[in-house]
């Protein structure tokens, strides 16, 4: 107990005599930390002309999918992006930037009806994982079928297409131009018996690829370039891209590892989905455009959900779990009670279900790939970032995505510690039996001490590898600038916490023969 305390209170001078009990509360008394509020989530997608956002000059805060409607437009890529995002993400703070879309043709395709109804029966078409149920009496024309299918799909104003009908044949038209929409798929059935009337395509197939006269798939790919001078100058925390093509999100990560450098120190991190074969989503995580620490690549073959809601629907579980624990782990996503990702179902054709070869080479060659219980319960494998390579070499330094958040994380916090510290000057430690300078100087050991103590509240949250506590601390180097002595330099080791991935076990029977 100190023998004497001095105690200041906002408005209250120590020497005013009136007696009294004075008391005050103030907040925000501990340690400051990092930007601890919402994460901040951008969409990076197009939107359908009716979108009121003026495409690549604007930067929107949405608070819903009706405000993602009113800014992208109903059915486009950056409303069904937040419209999934808002499903799985309750707290983030979403905004929207909208490119141009791309120049060239939207994907095709029809659903065709023949022959007049002889019996009652229901007509399903499943778009985009939704199925849309159309009554059939007897004696309907393949016309008025049609015309009711195309009602009924224009109805989902919130589904990336439209419908026409001419004699039965329900023209589908992606709402937007592009090879965007191109990971839509649908498909058709006639349920009852002795209708007579038949629908095709009956497989599950990709918007523009099934073949029908007249089908074609979404040409054009989008530019962000437009759209990234725009963001420049923003920070946030992650930016979720509505490609799955190689340039765009090339130009996006460029901007991002540029921006993440001390000269501007936005450190954020992307995602992206694609719905692609195992090879191509390998290929496009390790090949130039990607092969990044800063950005993780999530596939799932043949999905029914579209690529970029893929993105949405992961990303958005992410930021629920790691704002709060910057390392938690992702293994089995979808496996435990309580873990869903809403809006994500299994693929219709089983040949798109990942091999257990295929889920080693995507994991090896930066993809974080989507697997699915017997149940049908799609979940994460591993979350793991799309840097893989050192050049040509394979480099695992940076495979698991929470390296990147704790990190990112880490450095927040440092930062904002240093800056609410009262220093504002500088010297070496003093030495021998000479006295510590006044509370205005930053030292190299007051600096030490300060980093010592978000290391170990990193540990005590197992947020670093505790086993290496010692060796962070060791291996931390603070002094001052030999050549501009008002700049000190402090160097940091971390280890970020090690996620169990696997149990090795084995079980040896060893009874005696009998």
């Amino acid at each position: 107990m100190a023998d004497t305390f001095s105690l200041a209170l906002t408005g209250r001078d120590a020497t005013n005599p009136i007696p009294g009990i004075f008391a005050e509360a103030r907040f925000a008394q501990g340690q400051t930390g990092g930007d601890l509020g919402p994460r901040r989530a951008l969409i990076l997608a197009p939107k359908t002309a009716a979108g009121a956002i003026t495409v690549d000059t604007q930067i929107v805060q949405i608070q819903d999918e009706a405000d993602a409607i009113t800014q992208a437009g109903a059915g486009s890529p950056a409303h069904r992006m937040a419209r999934a995002f808002f499903a799985n993400n309750k707290n983030a703070e979403v905004w929207l930037l909208c490119p141009t879309a791309a120049t060239g043709s939207a994907a095709v395709d029809k659903v065709t009806l023949t022959n007049t109804a002889t019996a009652n029966g229901v007509l399903s078409v499943w778009i985009c994982g939704q199925q849309i149920d159309v009554a059939i009496t007897t004696g309907d024309t393949a016309t008025v079928i049609g015309d009711n299918l195309a009602q009924a799909i224009n109805n989902q104003t919130h589904l990336p297409l439209t419908a026409g009908n001419s004699a039965g044949v329900v023209t589908l038209t992606g709402k937007i131009a592009g090879t965007d929409l191109n990971s839509v798929r649908f498909r058709a059935k006639i349920t009852g018996t002795g209708i007579a009337t038949t629908v095709t395509p009956t497989a599950d197939t990709a918007l523009g690829a099934s073949g029908a006269g007249g089908a074609a798939v979404g040409a054009g790919t989008i530019s962000y370039t437009s759209a990234l001078a725009t963001l420049l100058p923003r920070k946030f925390d992650v930016i979720l891209a509505g490609s799955q093509e190689a340039s765009p999100i090339d130009a996006l990560m460029d901007q991002v590892t540029v921006q993440a450098e001390p000269s501007t120190g936005f450190r954020q991190k992307g995602y992206a989905g694609a719905c692609l074969s195992p090879a191509n989503a390998a290929t496009l995580a390790s090949g130039a455009s990607l092969n990044r620490e800063r950005i993780d690549l999530l596939n799932a073959e043949e999905c029914p959900v579209e690529h970029y809601v893929l993105c949405a629907i992961v990303a958005g579980r992410y930021l629920t779990h790691n704002a709060g624990d910057p390392s938690y782990n992702f293994d089995g996503y979808g496996t435990k009670s309580g873990q869903v990702l809403l809006g994500l179902d299994r693929p219709v054709n089983d040949s798109a279900l990942p091999t257990t070869a295929e889920l080693k080479s995507m994991l090896n060659q930066g993809v974080t790939p989507i697997a699915y219980t017997d149940g049908g319960a799609p979940y994460i494998v591993r979350a793991v970032t799309s840097r893989c390579k050192s050049g040509s070499n394979f480099d695992y330094r940076v495979r698991d995505a929470h390296i990147v958040t704790v990190t990112d994380r880490f450095t927040a916090d440092l930062v904002a510690k240093v800056a609410a510290a009262p220093w504002t000057k500088v010297t070496r430690d003093p030495t021998g039996n000479r006295p510590e300078p006044g509370p205005e100087f930053c030292t190299p050991r007051r600096m030490k001490a300060l980093i010592e103590q978000l290391v170990s509240d990193y540990a005590s949250a197992g947020w670093i590898d505790p086993a290496r506590l010692g060796d962070i601390i060791a291996g931390t180097v603070v002094g001052q600038d030999p050549l501009v002595p008002s700049r000190l330099n402090t160097s940091v080791p971390l280890y970020a916490a090690i996620l169990l991935h696997q149990h090795a076990l084995l079980v040896k029977e060893s009874s005696a023969a009998t």
